[in-house]
């Protein structure tokens, strides 16, 4: 009776046991549920789009109605608004770019709330950019700390895939309250001064509002928001010209001239508004894009003619050459477009070649590296041109269109050194090009003396993209 009873109170107590364990396993579960819960609900807020960033959808107007509420309250609470302008947004409507977009979006954002917290409010700006709102105190009070320290950020590499990755490239601007006006078109505005002083500094910069900044760039901001609008509406054109075999008539190639189709001026030519760019530094911004459309125009050739190989030029500035982040922009621009450089030449003017400072010389070897070829442009027939030339590594050279007014009388100085050029440029396979081609006894002239190839409006003018590349089937002289 004794041995039963015992039998049945371990039996109770096992049971009892088991029901503890039961229980505590359970409320671990729910403790597990829960938590889990609470931090996917945590990431999904962190990142504040003021619409569902997954459709892609851009509505900044909920971000700007919150600012014009602090402001008509008058609050002099502190606050700034950031603006990050993004390179490497594509416009294709597709499936496999909108996925692309959101994943370059997805983790921009994550690094602005890493770096700025998460009361950070993004909102996808118009032009495909990011607009902040942070009114974090801290933040406000070491703002270019702060902006330097998302510039690190987002130069890293953001994995897309196991096997791809993205460098992007981008301009941060920043403005703060209340130093800066109270109204938020005049906000706006800052930044887009603060803006146009980060682009003008190169890729990847980032540029804080100031005074100094508003009365520095009170004339070059307005040009500055006529370029960028300019390009938004297309008025920025590429214009090519047909570069000839003079032996065939065929064309080998083509060289791009940046065109302004001014909505007032009309067709504006480069000398309208280059040297201007050049001054104020939009040049390397501009250049940037038009070396962009470049690769675009460039890629759709060699699919229309997928058995042909053509020789591309670009000419490149001194401002240009002088930028510390130029092939390092350009080789993120062949990724993104997956061209081969080996046909592209940039023509780089005979003074700029050969006084070239150290960080010119830097990024010409740098191109070289790349696989891009180098070209002498405007080369004059001087004696000094052939010496300094044979320690020059170049793979073509564009010759003055006055070569045929200068080496045109038999015996002359400059006859002869064009004989000597045309042989050395035979012997290293350089391509031998006359600019300026005007009539029939230029190229008459040119075949003579050795010139094989040339381009000029005897043959074609510049024009747009869509009208030049119908040249690449044209016999030339008929």
């Amino acid at each position: 009776m004794v041995k039963r009873s015992l039998i049945n109170m371990l039996l109770f107590v096992f049971n009892d046991v088991r029901v503890y364990i039961l229980l505590t396993v359970m409320v671990v579960l729910l403790m597990c549920l829960f938590t889990f819960l609470l931090i996917k609900s945590i990431k999904k807020e962190r990142v504040k789009f003021a619409e569902d960033k997954t459709k892609g959808k851009v509505d900044k107007q909920k971000l700007l109605e919150l600012i014009k509420k602090k402001l008509d309250l008058n609050s002099k609470k502190p606050f700034c608004l950031i603006k990050i302008e993004l390179n490497d947004i594509l416009v294709e409507n597709t499936s496999f770019v909108t996925k692309r977009n959101d994943l370059v979006y997805k983790a921009v954002s994550e690094r602005i709330i890493s770096v700025l917290g998460e009361f950070s409010k993004i909102a996808k700006d118009d032009d495909g950019g990011l607009l902040i709102y942070n009114a974090v105190q801290s933040i406000n009070a070491n703002l270019n700390a702060h902006c330097k320290f998302l510039c690190s950020q987002l130069s890293k590499p953001i994995v897309l895939s196991n096997a791809f990755t993205l460098s992007i490239s981008f301009n941060i601007a920043a403005v703060k309250f209340p130093q800066s006006e109270n109204t938020v078109e005049a906000l706006l505005k800052n930044l887009d001064m603060a803006l146009a002083a980060a682009k003008r500094k190169g890729v990847n910069t980032y540029a804080v509002n100031s005074a100094e900044i508003e009365m520095q760039n009170t004339e070059e901001y307005r040009y500055f928001r006529e370029l960028k609008s300019a390009i938004e509406k297309k008025e920025f054109l590429l214009y090519y010209q047909p570069v000839i075999d003079l032996s065939k008539g065929k064309v080998i190639g083509f060289e791009s001239l940046i065109r302004w189709n001014h909505s007032s001026l009309g067709v504006l030519s480069p000398a309208s508004f280059l040297r201007i760019l050049e001054q104020t530094g939009d040049i390397n911004w501009v250049g940037f894009w038009a070396f962009e459309r470049f690769l675009e125009n460039y890629k759709e050739l060699l699919s229309l003619y997928q058995n042909r190989q053509f020789m591309m030029f670009m000419n490149l500035s001194n401002r240009q050459l002088n930028y510390n982040k130029l092939t390092e922009e350009f080789k993120r621009m062949l990724k993104k477009l997956n061209v081969n450089p080996q046909n592209i030449c940039f023509d780089i003017s005979e003074a700029d070649f050969y006084n070239a400072n150290l960080d010119m010389k830097k990024n010409i070897e740098a191109l070289r590296m790349l696989g891009f070829k180098i070209a002498i442009d405007n080369l004059g027939l001087e004696a000094s041109s052939l010496t300094r030339l044979e320690k020059s590594e170049v793979s073509a050279i564009k010759l003055d269109k006055n070569v045929f007014e200068e080496a045109g009388e038999e015996g002359s100085i400059s006859k002869n050194i064009l004989a000597i050029l045309a042989q050395y440029a035979k012997e290293r396979n350089i391509l031998l090009i006359s600019l300026g081609i005007e009539n029939m006894s230029n190229i008459d002239f040119a075949a003579a003396n050795g010139i094989n190839f040339g381009q000029g409006y005897y043959f074609a003018p510049p024009k747009p993209f869509d009208d030049a590349k119908v040249y690449a089937d044209i016999d030339m002289f008929k």
